[in-house]
């Protein structure tokens, strides 16, 4: 949360990626309806606005490094 600025939810599920991808198949073929629940929320963590303005400066910093050593090395 506090290095993309916006809350985020823990689900009880651990496979999140399997269980999202067979939910897009689904409902690509029609098995599964617009909106179903695949789990459920078990928390939501809140930025913290200072620690993630340290992260936004130092990810600036690592856009212009990057853009430099680009020039450099390609």
């Amino acid at each position: 949360a506090d290095v993309l600025g916006i809350p985020v939810a823990a689900l009880d599920i651990q496979e999140v990626g399997a269980a999202g991808t067979a939910y897009l198949a689904g409902r690509a073929i029609g098995i599964y309806p617009k909106g179903m629940r695949l789990a459920n929320i078990t928390a939501v963590y809140n930025p913290n606005e200072e620690k993630h303005k340290i992260y936004r400066e130092q990810f600036e910093k690592y856009v212009k490094i990057y853009g430099l050593s680009k020039q450099i090395l390609y």
